[in-house]
């Protein structure tokens, strides 16, 4: 039976299909996020996250609009990012993991293509391998953070933009099943298993907290909020994010005492976002209960659904965690009724977090789709 919550998704889909533009990216006019009220930084990295949520709709409802277009957006980031590592020499790592990311998606959605993709692949493989390093990150993120005084550590080494490195190649993989990437996998498991420590990059795990800090070090020059250093406080993007490679990685490595590690650290994590950034009112914020995300709340309903589905969770969390799930999925289904839905998913409750840039505002779009697919596997 078809989940009664997926014409909203559906909906969301629709506007996603009429964003893009005649080159398959995302027709910057069409986009109300991408438009100078919400600061865009034209990275296109919400671009891959829209497709993961159509061709999820498209295989749950065979519309084929669906598919079409998210075959389009995959290609379009596949040689955007190949452009700029070719044309223009840049190396980015996380741009290099959410193409790898898109190959995956594209491949597997079309098939007769699978090893036409994993030759598209090796651009961002050859990339990946230029930027390992023996700092704890395993790769470089390949930038430096931008506040002032920071010019000298080796890298940024945020937590967000690896986990789409690790998300990439745990995918490719999957595909290609070759040593490079599963050293990558190891080394970046690693780092994330690893407590983070003062003036290094050893490690991003931040104990005190339960979750994976921003970055290692005082970088306040990052997206939504000001004056926040990055080694003190965690946010839902990489307490999901994070969470989303780990417990990919779970499937792929061997170690049973690694994914028990695993396995604990992304139950602490969650826990983290239900009992510092939910609301009474079942809305998740960023960094703690500072302002209501529609996409971050998202998150809790698939964070407790994937752990769940993977059987990692005792009674005890089990119980705990359902009932936080539960109260986002109430929240989200209120906040997704025609005509209920907040502008850009936010609602301001203290005014620390801003619904800037616009491309991260159609990325948690994406994975509200994603989650509303999910949320009656809670019922």
């Amino acid at each position: 039976m078809q989940n009664k919550y997926i014409k909203r998704a559906m909906a969301l889909c629709d506007e996603f299909v009429q964003w893009q533009g005649k080159d398959g990216g995302i027709n910057v006019e069409a986009c109300p996020y991408l438009a100078e009220k919400y600061q865009p930084l034209f990275r296109f990295m919400e671009v891959p996250f829209m497709a993961r949520a159509l061709y999820r709709v498209y295989n749950i409802t065979n519309v084929k609009k669906y598919k079409a277009s998210a075959d389009r957006y995959c290609l379009y980031y596949i040689d955007f990012v190949t452009g700029l590592y070719v044309d223009e020499g840049e190396k980015i790592a996380y741009k290099m993991g959410i193409a790898l990311e898109c190959i995956y998606l594209y491949a597997n959605n079309n098939l007769s293509m699978y090893n036409k993709m994993i030759e598209r692949a090796q651009p961002f493989i050859q990339c990946l391998e230029g930027l390992k390093t023996a700092a704890g990150c395993y790769f470089r993120c390949g930038y430096l953070p931008g506040t002032k005084g920071l010019e000298n550590v080796p890298d940024v080494g945020f937590s967000d933009d690896l986990n789409h490195v690790g998300r990439g190649i745990a995918r490719y993989h999957e595909m290609a099943g070759d040593l490079f990437t599963y050293k990558g996998i190891l080394g970046l498991i690693n780092y994330y298993l690893t407590d983070i420590e003062e003036g290094t990059m050893h490690g991003i795990w931040h104990p005190g907290l339960g979750t994976w800090a921003i970055g290692p070090w005082p970088d306040t020059a990052f997206e939504h909020m000001d004056n926040t250093p990055a080694n003190a406080v965690g946010w839902v993007f990489s307490a999901y994010g994070v969470a989303d490679f780990l417990l990919d990685a779970y499937e792929i490595i061997e170690d049973a005492g690694l994914k028990k590690k695993i396995a604990n650290a992304c139950i602490r994590s969650a826990r983290w976002c239900f009992e510092n950034c939910q609301f009474d009112d079942g809305a998740l914020g960023m960094t703690g209960r500072d302002d209501k995300w529609l996409g971050l709340t998202a998150t809790a309903v698939m964070y407790y659904i994937k752990l769940k589905d993977m059987e990692l969770l005792s009674k005890k969390d089990d119980d705990d965690l359902k009932a936080g799930a539960v109260k986002a999925w109430d929240w989200l289904v209120c906040n997704t009724e025609p005509g209920n839905m907040p502008e850009a998913g936010y609602l301001k409750v203290t005014g620390n977090t801003k619904p800037v840039p616009g491309d991260n505002i159609a990325w948690l779009l994406a994975w509200t789709i994603e989650a509303l697919t999910l949320g009656e596997k809670l019922q």
